[in-house]
């Protein structure tokens, strides 16, 4: 069985819904809205330390393949860009 977690306040959710029964969030429209490396951003938050764990390695696998370009480190990988927009 599947658990569905709300991405702004974490609570757990009795199935896919478009809008989080505890904070309001609209979740399918951030979910449409959001890129992929916003949405492993906001994933740092689950409750589950394995998808943390996850979610980490993503991040880092991501930031050094896009440092292979970038040998200098002189762009910003992964830019600060969570907090609602």
């Amino acid at each position: 069985m599947v658990t569905f977690f709300c991405p702004r306040c974490w609570k757990d959710l009795p199935g896919d819904l478009p809008v989080c029964l505890c904070c309001g969030l609209e979740i399918h429209k951030l979910l449409e809205t959001t890129d992929f490396v916003d949405k492993l951003i906001l994933s740092l938050g689950h409750p589950a330390q394995m998808v943390r764990e996850e979610v980490q390695r993503d991040l880092k696998r991501i930031a050094l393949e896009e440092r292979k370009g970038d040998p200098d480190g002189k762009q910003n990988c992964l830019p600060a860009r969570v907090g609602g927009s």
